[in-house]
């Protein structure tokens, strides 16, 4: 799910699972320099009508000038890095329920190699809209190392757009890692006018 032309849909899909053949994130080619689109602070997206803050001292990335944003990643942490993605986009799968977007995501991940151990899916919220909170523990062929999937997904109220902020973290630093995503979430706003978004 997920995509901004072909390029944004791999590299800010949070059920298409951004990190492909298990944790091969697309992500990395942004990391490595220009082109791309950087963003501090408070991010606005009008074209899927929500916002949020960057917490201080991260940079997010995206794709230069896409038809239309969806969202933003960003990549963090030693000894080994996590991986933040927000994003947004239609619902074009035409889901009901946070919940089934949920279980696609864990469906994704599997075809994409990874090993997964028992997921739970609670009910969350993402800012006034109802959500899902998926926790996935998994590890990628050929290594014992395990990671952490933690995702909120929610639709809109009229079920147009599909919303997902999620982190792919090492399992040993995941508690510390997810409070990045957790001031990110608590930041997040639906916007009912499509103002344009603050670049630097």
């Amino acid at each position: 799910m997920w995509m901004m032309n072909i390029v944004i849909a791999l590299l800010l899909s949070p059920v298409g699972n951004q990190a492909g053949k298990c944790n091969n994130f697309v992500f990395n080619k942004l990391l490595e320099g220009p082109p791309r689109s950087q963003y501090r602070g408070r991010y606005v997206n009008g074209s899927y009508q929500y916002s949020v803050v960057i917490p201080r001292g991260f940079i997010a990335y995206d794709v230069p000038d896409p038809a239309n944003h969806h969202g933003f990643g960003l990549a963090f942490g030693k000894p080994s890095q996590s991986y933040i993605f927000v994003n947004g986009e239609y619902n074009s799968l035409e889901y009901n329920t946070p919940v089934e977007a949920a279980m696609r995501a864990v469906e994704y991940l599997r075809q994409d190699g990874a090993q997964v151990e028992p997921e739970t899916i609670t009910k969350s919220n993402l800012g006034t809209l109802d959500a899902a909170h998926l926790v996935v523990i998994y590890s990628c062929p050929g290594s014992s190392k395990q990671y952490v999937l933690s995702s909120i997904i929610a639709l809109s109220a009229d079920k147009g757009f599909l919303y997902q902020l999620e982190i792919y973290s090492p399992a040993n630093q995941y508690e510390r890692d997810k409070s990045v995503l957790d001031q990110i979430i608590k930041s997040w706003k639906m916007r009912s006018t499509s103002p344009r978004r603050r670049r630097r």
